[in-house]
């Protein structure tokens, strides 16, 4: 009984980091959608098929798939929530002290980050009003300073250029206050006055330096470029400069390094939307057919195919995208911030974690032979294994969700037959104590042995809503500005080393072998909701509580059963039905 209870615990804290970032993305997109529709409203509607009208109807899908899974978490979460207290009756289930709940009153405590970095928050001394420093400094490192003062530390002239690692940190944080577009126009207009006034040697190697820093900023955030507005200032800046024909071919080389990079991202968008598009068509397909060991039965063969997956979301997510997402509850009330950029490639990221872990659930719950969901169930484990050998924590973890979520926990009769004592290392690598202690100190260990080349074949896949999880309360933990009204630089060095961990993480030479059935197959095929888990669930094994009787009589009366989703029984039909539709350019 205590052993239960303290995997509906683990359960319980594991779902609660989940629903905690769905929950923050959600309210982003509730703000954009917000946004979409007064634009429409105050230009008197839109007519029908136009840009704004289409560009709504997206948004509205997204908004509306991100709250399906939303309350999909929800549901598992208050379910999880009271079969521990029903397990252990008169006694309240422990809180976790390391996860705090999303909305609490931000402190001035040291936070502790996933990766055991501590985010220090130093109090600066008031200053009168009427004399303010342009810029405070400690240990000879900038920790505050005024938006004028910061953009002049940032800018270069003849005689100064901003180190690397300032103008990272600056380009990353500073949309907490303007918009990229906007500061790149303050940037044209310094660079034009600079020009006029100076000499001309001066206003040579003014333009030099502008140059390497529009460059640096390019290889940094190419994602900002996608904007007409930023490329409008980028040739205004550009033609100024190539007024010298020494910089025309420095100019030329990052036009064409950033259309690569937009190219790259453009493509993966398109292919991603083309796997989205057949996945739903799937999805209200009536035949649609699950069956993940038709299309690969070897778990080392499936988690190198994650890994995969993982990798290429990981890879295209800017780096502006982890600070946009946390900035959008200002959109309603900042008229200037209503227009920034989306952060598709984060949260398509974050859906694909709640996706595996629903098919996980999904192929377990539709076999319905007792030995099938035994093979199935242990054929995940093997996965989670492998995942974990090869340092793809993510995959693991969403594995791990899914074999626990409370469809397949209740199954006690097929668990019975199930040697779940192989998950053992897994599930303490992901115990939630110590706000995740085990993890990080593993996830250091994976970082060290990748980076020293010891192991072949291997890759780095940190659990994404962790690490959005650390930089959100990073974020509410410290303010923009200091009490003297100066901005509070030392947030963004503390965002800056935490997301520059995060980069490093990507960009991994993945060489196994890339199999484009099994990579369809996970990206495609159908995922049963809430209800339809209970459903299978119910009728593989009787339900026996009072609750579960309760909760099965209102599926059926509701009539939300499975009527869509069926497990596939004949091998002879893997190519004409599974793989239908030719897998996307992925």
């Amino acid at each position: 009984m205590e052993g239960s209870s303290k995997n509906a615990a683990r359960r319980k804290d594991l779902l609660g980091v989940q629903l905690e970032v769905t929950e923050r993305l959600l309210q982003s997109e509730e703000a954009k959608l917000a946004v979409l529709k007064g634009e429409l409203a105050s230009s008197g509607g839109a007519p029908p098929g136009g840009t704004k009208a289409k560009e709504l109807e997206a948004q509205l899908n997204n908004y509306t798939r991100i709250h399906i899974q939303f309350q999909r978490l929800s549901q598992e979460l208050r379910q999880v929530g009271l079969q521990a207290i029903s397990q252990k009756p008169g006694r309240p289930l422990k809180a976790s002290r390391s996860l705090p709940a999303i909305g609490i009153k931000p402190t001035s405590k040291l936070r502790p980050s996933v990766f055991n970095n501590l985010v220090p928050h130093h109090q600066t001394q008031d200053i009168s009003p009427g004399d303010p420093p342009k810029l405070d400094y400690k240990d000879g490192v900038i920790v505050s300073g005024s938006l004028e003062a910061l953009l002049e530390e940032f800018y270069p002239t003849a005689t100064h250029y901003p180190d690397h690692s300032y103008i990272f940190a600056y380009l990353l944080c500073i949309r907490l206050f303007t918009q990229p577009h906007e500061l790149l126009a303050k940037v044209s207009r310094l660079t034009q006055v600079y020009h006029h006034k100076s000499s001309s040697s001066s206003a040579e190697s003014n333009a030099c330096k502008v140059i390497e820093l529009i460059g640096e900023w390019t290889e940094m955030f190419p994602y900002d470029f996608r904007d007409e507005r930023m490329m409008r200032h980028f040739k205004e800046i550009t033609q100024l400069a190539c007024q010298s024909g020494d910089l025309r071919k420095a100019v030329g080389q990052i036009q064409q390094t950033l259309v690569k990079k937009l190219s790259v991202l453009d493509k993966y968008e398109h292919a991603l939307a083309q796997v989205n598009a057949v996945a739903m068509e799937r999805l209200a397909d009536h035949e649609g057919q699950v069956n993940i060991l038709e299309v690969c039965e070897d778990p080392q063969i499936l988690a190198h195919q994650l890994c995969h997956i993982e990798l290429e979301r990981l890879n295209n997510i800017g780096p502006e995208e982890f600070i946009q997402t946390f900035v959008k509850e200002v959109m309603r009330t900042e008229p200037q911030f209503r227009d920034m950029k989306a952060t598709r490639n984060l949260e398509a990221y974050v859906e694909w974690f709640n996706r595996l872990s629903y098919l996980v659930s999904t192929e377990i719950c539709v076999s319905p032979k007792k030995r099938d969901r035994i093979q199935v169930i242990e054929f995940f484990i093997q996965t989670a294994i492998h995942c974990y050998k090869l340092h793809n924590f993510n995959s693991c973890l969403a594995i791990s969700i899914g074999l626990s979520m409370t469809p397949i926990s209740r199954l006690k009769k097929t668990l019975s037959k199930v040697n779940m004592n192989a998950l053992e290392e897994v599930e303490h690598i992901m115990d939630p104590t110590g706000n995740f202690s085990a993890y990080r100190s593993c996830l250091s260990s994976a970082m060290s042995i990748v980076a020293q080349g010891k192991q072949q074949a291997s890759c780095v896949v940190p659990v994404f809503s962790l690490l959005l999880k650390d930089i959100y309360f990073l974020n509410q933990g410290n303010k923009n500005k200091c009490p003297n009204g100066l901005v509070n630089f030392e947030k963004f060095w503390a965002l800056s080393r935490l997301i520059t961990q995060i980069l490093s993480f990507r960009n991994t030479n993945y060489s196994q072998e890339r199999v484009k059935s099994v990579l369809h197959y996970l990206m495609t095929v159908p995922v049963c909701s809430e209800d339809e888990l209970y459903w299978f669930s119910y009728e593989c094994e009787s339900a026996e509580t009072e609750m579960e009787k309760k909760r099965y009589a209102n599926i059926r009366a509701s009539k939300s059963g499975p009527v869509r989703i069926k497990k596939k029984v004949s091998t002879s039909s893997v190519t004409s039905t599974t793989l239908s539709s030719s897998p996307p350019p992925y």
